[in-house]
């Protein structure tokens, strides 16, 4: 419809009322779903409830929207007690989230069944022996909190685990068109980072705003310019050669390019399978990263700084936590790498690594603690009180729980230059099969760097 860009008013307004379903599942508490649970469902829930007789506008209109929900509801596992094995969508790395084994082994029905209830771990042996391997490969994958805590519903078409109309209309929209729809959404992903990282440097707001305006084509081009009805030569422009579009602009202009070479930023034409988009963006990051503080600082006093980093491996589906553990002085105090088994993604690895940093410290005995890392999501969502509902909320979980054993802590993000000695760790621990642990010294490949941070808290005069 125009410039809102709806392709059906219908179908937005039910993914509207879904979010009136979706608050109703998630805050049973509130005023409206007390209400309607007394008149329609007082027993059961929401999603088992019926339309009932004489039912309100309002009801009626929420009941609608209902097999929107059905359909993108999955869970995250807790403890396994709530989510039947054979008819929930639970598992990821599917479409559908459910097992699409054709065979059901009768003697397991709930998820508790296959986790080993001393451990808390997946029993590995008894779930290679009833699925697939792809499917046993896929709940592998699924984070267990280090302790019992109840299942609950997120929603599997948004990576926050959370339900919003944008989402929601996106998902019958897909559904409609009957095409995949990737949930991991990988170009909105780095180009998500790359506008945060551009946002934190620390740049005029006009440098900022106009890099911005540039990606997101809001630049007044003279494509743009005629588009919007404004007399243009849509040949006007530096080099003459085409139309002037952003496109343009940023690959294929000859004059652009070449004053681009002489900053030493490369904006030369990708390759036909590649997007442009992410190579200007690759292109500019690494020279904005020059004016951002790339310099380690240390704790405070009687206070050590714990680094982590992790290095993913989407191939064989591990990583490798890298961490060290430095006092006020910028002095070693410990380090390790340690290899982790199933791991789906490379956000998973980073919890996985900020976990395992708070293991590490503890066992050591350091109770006062900054723990620092350069995964934006992962640091943002253990600063906010809210209850996560994404992939990796049941680690997130274990880190919190576990962070309330330690006198002083707290978690802080960092860029990658800032954190290049544990990144080196997590890369050396890819030559090692197990565990590795240095006391009070770090290997020498990673030393080099360990000593310059050291020098910037007391450079030479």
């Amino acid at each position: 419809m125009g410039g809102m860009g709806f392709r059906d008013l219908a179908k937005f307004n039910i993914a509207l009322l879904a979010k009136q379903g979706w608050h109703i599942l998630t805050n049973p508490t509130c005023l409206l779903a007390r209400v309607l649970k007394a008149r329609y469902y007082p027993i059961g829930n929401f999603l088992n409830a019926r339309l009932g007789s004489y039912p309100s506008y309002t009801w009626r209109s929420i009941y609608s929207a209902r097999g929107l929900l059905e359909h993108g509801l999955g869970w995250r596992v807790g403890d396994g007690q709530s989510i039947d094995i054979w008819s929930e969508a639970w598992i990821t790395g599917t479409s559908s989230g459910r097992v699409e084994s054709s065979v059901t082994n009768g003697q397991f029905f709930r998820v508790v069944d296959l986790i080993e209830t001393s451990t808390h771990t997946w029993n590995e042996d008894l779930i290679r022996s009833i699925f697939s391997n792809q499917e046993a490969l896929n709940i592998l994958r699924i984070p267990l909190p280090h302790r019992s805590i109840p299942d609950f519903r997120i929603w599997r078409g948004d990576r926050s685990g959370l339900y919003s109309v944008r989402s929601g209309y996106r998902w019958l929209i897909s559904s409609e068109l009957d095409v995949s729809w990737d949930l991991n959404d990988v170009q909105d992903e780095w180009l998500s980072r790359f506008f945060k990282s551009l946002w934190s440097l620390d740049l005029t707001p006009k440098i900022r705003i106009s890099v911005w305006r540039l990606i997101q084509n809001y630049c007044p081009t003279f494509s743009n310019l005629h588009i919007r009805r404004i007399n243009t030569n849509l040949h006007r422009l530096l080099c003459g050669s085409a139309p002037e579009t952003n496109v343009h602009l940023l690959r294929d202009c000859s004059f652009v390019n070449g004053v681009c070479a002489g900053l030493g930023i490369n904006l030369t034409a990708p390759s036909a399978n590649q997007d442009w988009l992410k190579c200007f963006t690759s292109s500019v990051s690494a020279p904005l990263a020059e004016v951002r503080n790339d310099r380690w600082s240390p704790p405070g006093h009687s206070v050590f700084k714990v680094n982590f980093d992790a290095s993913f491996n989407s191939l064989q589906h591990s990583s490798v936590s890298g961490i060290i553990i430095r006092d006020e002085n910028g002095m070693t105090m410990a380090a390790s790498s340690y290899p982790h088994r199933f791991v789906a993604d490379p956000e998973s690895a980073e919890a996985l690594s900020c976990l395992q940093a708070l293991v590490f410290a503890q066992e050591l005995g350091f109770r006062r603690i900054v723990v620092e890392g350069d995964s934006f999501l992962v640091i943002s969502k253990l600063s906010n009180s809210r209850m996560d509902f994404s992939s990796v909320s049941s680690i997130l979980f274990s880190i919190k729980d576990r962070a309330r054993d330690f006198d002083l802590i707290s978690f802080v993000h960092i860029n990658r230059a800032r954190n290049q000695v544990a990144h080196s760790l997590a890369s050396l621990g890819k030559n090692f099969s197990s565990p590795q642990v240095w006391i009070e010294e770090a290997p020498l490949s990673v030393d080099s760097f360990v000593q310059r941070d050291r020098w910037w808290i007391n450079p030479p005069a």
